[in-house]
């Protein structure tokens, strides 16, 4: 069993050179030319690049626990594991199909599979041949590969199409409830969004639409509101479908310990669950909160200024950038 710390760590570039800094802006893993690139820490370990090539694990001090050894490439752990290919040969440029690996750096689950998700409530969707099914963690098909796609599991179910119509079934691949629906999301806070006509609206775990479908986009619930779009505006709702935040915002997005990525006027900002700028949209972008801190790229007009802010205000000038995946507005 492996025990691994929460992430309060960074990724950051400065002159093309990566390194780690923490929520105070101290660095805590040195720049370095070794590597171009840097993903942010899951389950204690960070994926790096170097030449634009994966180069294997790192962890929190900064020592390189996975080497790249055999492996073409790997996602970020989760669960205790993490999908990897290889070549092959090492005489030729052949990828393999994607297995396992588990903290240590070891192959637990052969390559075997065309994609491979990451691990989520225990299984972890994959693709076999044209269709897609769910694997253990003992990397037993537990859930027969028959689906034309597959999400992760959220909230017991798991979202999954059959010719072109979304379906939620159970960890035992059974349909929650028979749908209609041609498009859908993963349920969170116990509500998923779905495509009826042309618009978008919420059911519950039977397959209720709950909250009409009247919105011409819409995000998941996260913390206890959703964003959605009326006339091209964004606004949030609560789980009874009532608004909330008006719909005055060019795009929105989730919320995250309070606060929301909203954009305004062609610049991006946060603001609180009232609908108020926490931080004036002048930003030309940025990413979510997470254990009070920015974990993603902020980034100022002409991009000469980034910033790393805490949720109290207060702010750390840094000359560098934080990596992360983006966070999606509507």
């Amino acid at each position: 069993m492996f025990h691994y710390i929460l992430s309060k760590i960074f990724p950051v570039s400065r002159g093309g050179k990566f390194g780690y800094i923490d929520a105070e802006g101290k660095i805590v893993i040195d720049y370095q030319a070794k590597f171009t690139d840097a993903y942010a820490f899951n389950e204690g370990l960070a994926i790096v690049y170097s030449n634009a090539k994966f180069d294997g694990f790192i962890n929190q001090q900064g020592n390189k626990v996975i080497p790249k050894g055999n492996y073409y490439d790997a996602k970020e752990f989760s669960e205790g594991l993490a999908a990897y290919r290889t070549l092959k040969t090492a005489t030729d440029f052949a990828v393999s199909n994607y297995g396992y690996l588990d903290l240590t750096g070891t192959s637990v689950i052969k390559p075997q599979f065309k994609k491979a998700n990451n691990f989520s409530e225990g299984l972890a969707a994959v693709q076999v041949g044209s269709g897609y099914g769910y694997i253990n963690s003992s990397g037993k098909m537990v859930i027969k590969a028959q689906y034309n796609s597959a999400e992760d599991f959220s909230e017991g179910a798991a979202l999954v199409t059959i010719n072109g119509t979304s379906h939620y079934i159970d960890k035992k691949g059974k349909f929650l409830f028979n749908s209609s629906y041609k498009n859908g999301e993963s349920f969170s806070e116990g509500l998923a969004a779905v495509k009826a006509g042309a618009n978008y609206g919420f059911i519950d775990k039977k397959g209720k639409l709950v909250i009409p479908a009247k919105y011409e986009e819409v995000h998941s619930f996260s913390e206890g509101l959703a964003a959605v779009k009326v006339n091209g505006k964004s606004g949030y709702i609560d789980n009874k479908g009532k608004l909330i935040i008006p719909n005055q915002f060019d795009a929105a997005s989730d919320f995250h310990e309070g606060l929301a990525v909203a954009e305004s006027g062609g610049k991006t900002g946060f603001i609180n669950k009232t609908g108020a700028w926490v931080i004036q949209p002048t930003l030309d972008w940025a990413g979510r909160f997470l254990r009070g801190f920015l974990t993603h790229i902020v980034l100022m007009e002409k991009y000469t200024l980034i910033k790393m802010v805490r949720l109290c205000g207060k702010e750390a000038n840094l000359n560098s950038g934080m990596r992360n995946e983006e966070n999606a507005t509507i």
